[in-house]
């Protein structure tokens, strides 16, 4: 793990994220320290010129591809979150925090309004919504932006939303 920021470190040790005023608040809706550095290296493998997330929360998962981008020295990020003021801005200031400021860009509007304007991607992370149509909807969108060897990452696929038809933990379903 000692390729995660250390601001990313410490909020797995201790469980809490910051607001823009410096106050803690409670970390929930968050990837786990696993996941986060499987998102990490793949960001470092691919080396993106442009990458994008849809779904900041508390910016645990950007911060682990926002490390990414810092150590192969190069990279934006887009972040794509209508509904980061309901988390406070907790995800911005904890970016902020890590010193990643400048290698990203919130867009406060919904994915269909802003992936249409975004470069070619090459690397996309998937954590919005959980409803299956919004999640197949982003999917498409990013389709349409991702470069030839790009990879698209979606978390909680366990959830039923997310699979119709697809039990929890199963890896294959029968949508027929």
């Amino acid at each position: 793990m000692e390729n995660l920021p250390h601001v990313l470190l410490e909020v797995f040790e201790t469980s809490r994220v910051f607001a823009p005023d410096g106050k803690a608040q409670p970390l929930e809706s968050n990837i786990a320290q696993a996941e986060a550095l499987e998102l990490y290296t793949a960001v470092r493998n691919l080396r993106p010129k442009f990458s994008v997330e849809i779904g900041l929360a508390h910016g645990i998962s950007a911060l682990a591809i926002l490390a990414a981008i810092s150590a192969n020295g190069e990279g934006h990020h887009y972040v794509i979150d209508p509904f980061q003021a309901n988390y406070g801005y907790c995800g911005e200031a904890m970016i902020e925090r890590a010193g990643y400021r400048d290698l990203h860009s919130l867009l406060e509007r919904f994915p269909e309004e802003a992936l249409p304007t975004l470069p070619a991607i090459k690397f996309a992370f998937i954590d919005s919504s959980h409803l299956f149509d919004l999640t197949l909807l982003e999917f498409v969108l990013i389709d349409k932006k991702l470069e030839v060897g790009g990879l698209v990452a979606l978390h909680d696929t366990w959830m039923p939303s997310m699979i119709p038809g697809c039990p929890p933990f199963r890896r294959r379903c029968d949508l027929s």
